[in-house]
């Protein structure tokens, strides 16, 4: 598995996050925005916007704040985002780990076959 810094956040506020979300293909502001505090696991609690070129945000995505369990980040917080758009092949899915206070790392993962 690899993964990939793709963004950067930082807290706007206790209950939001903004920043940019950048690819290869596409660098959109991107606004994070806590609408829950129900940490059960079953339903969102963040909304997850992003805005292109010339445009206002629109919505994108979900995010589910969770605790860390094992390693060296274990008790520390992250959200665990999806986003989709008919523009994209498949959703996106994504996560946030605070890097220092205040400030939040976009991070992706994809799971890579070994090739025969």
């Amino acid at each position: 598995m690899t993964l990939k810094n793709v963004g950067k956040s930082e807290n706007d506020s206790a209950e939001h996050l903004q920043g940019t979300l950048t690819s290869l293909e596409f660098m959109y502001p991107i606004s994070i925005r806590r609408i829950s505090d129900e940490l059960d696991g079953e339903y969102p609690t963040h909304d997850i916007f992003l805005r292109p070129q010339s445009r206002e945000y629109m919505k994108a995505g979900r995010g589910w704040e969770k605790t860390i369990r094992r390693g060296p980040n274990a008790g520390k917080t992250m959200i665990s985002c999806t986003i989709d758009d008919p523009s994209f092949e498949k959703p996106l899915h994504f996560a946030l780990f605070e890097d220092n206070p205040g400030e939040w790392e976009i991070r992706w993962s994809r799971f890579r076959q070994d090739a025969e």
